[in-house]
């Protein structure tokens, strides 16, 4: 029996050694697949029914919005990334709330390529915002009998919570009653829904938070923002 065993165990640490020697590797992607692989997913999206399953959006768009990123964002084209394809890796990530490693392998780019080219495409989303975000009368009318009710508010006022991606060690700070990784976002609107007051995080704790005029802390809390 113990010449069996003894046997065994060298038998074992052959086959192990045999098999690490041999097992299979990934073959390294030379860039010329790398590109076709890119290539071959960007061309699909000029499907439209594709384009709004993997984008959330039709072709025509996305064509929109590359074009004002590059015209008003200042994003440009690099020898190795393109813009139409930082653009779609950022909305694809968006549009289903995808891990860095799962786009890095999507695009056979690093995970240090996509990390930041998505940082990239997010400061020209920011440079763009002048462009479409305006600032309006904050003061408040309640014209009409349906609005008499609430006269002396400032608004229609509620939260929401947003799935945020955070530190391991930071995450049981945001985890909510449902176990999921949030953060509060309050926000307020005008009776013709305009936003007039949008903090993520405890609007009423952080110095920026939420300031009642005196005189009007008569708010109206609304269900008008989605659960």
């Amino acid at each position: 029996m113990e010449l069996i065993a003894i046997v065994s165990v060298f038998i074992m640490v052959v086959v192990g050694a045999w098999s690490d020697r041999f097992k299979h590797k990934d073959l390294p992607w030379n860039e010329h697949e790398r590109a076709m692989k890119r290539a071959y997913w960007l061309d699909s999206l000029m499907n439209d029914r594709i384009c709004k399953e993997q984008l959330r959006m039709d072709r025509r768009c996305f064509d929109k919005i590359c074009h004002v990123l590059v015209t008003r964002g200042g994003l440009v084209t690099t020898r190795n990334v393109t813009v139409l394809e930082v653009i779609a890796f950022l909305l694809h990530t968006l549009a289903h709330d995808l891990k860095n490693k799962t786009i890095s392998a999507m695009f056979t780019r690093s995970g240090e390529t996509v990390s930041r080219q998505f940082h990239t495409v997010l400061k020209a989303v920011m440079k763009i915002g002048k462009f479409y975000i305006k600032q309006v009368d904050s003061s408040v009318t309640y014209d009409g009998d349906k609005w008499k009710w609430f006269e002396g508010s400032l608004g229609a006022l509620n939260g929401t919570l947003f799935k945020m991606t955070v530190r391991v060690q930071d995450r049981s700070r945001y985890r909510d009653r449902k176990g999921d990784i949030t953060t509060n976002v309050l926000a307020t609107c005008d009776p013709s829904l305009r936003f007039t007051y949008v903090l993520p995080g405890d609007a009423l704790r952080r110095p920026n938070g939420l300031k009642v005029p005196r005189g009007k802390q008569n708010f109206k809390f609304l269900d008008i923002l989605p659960p």
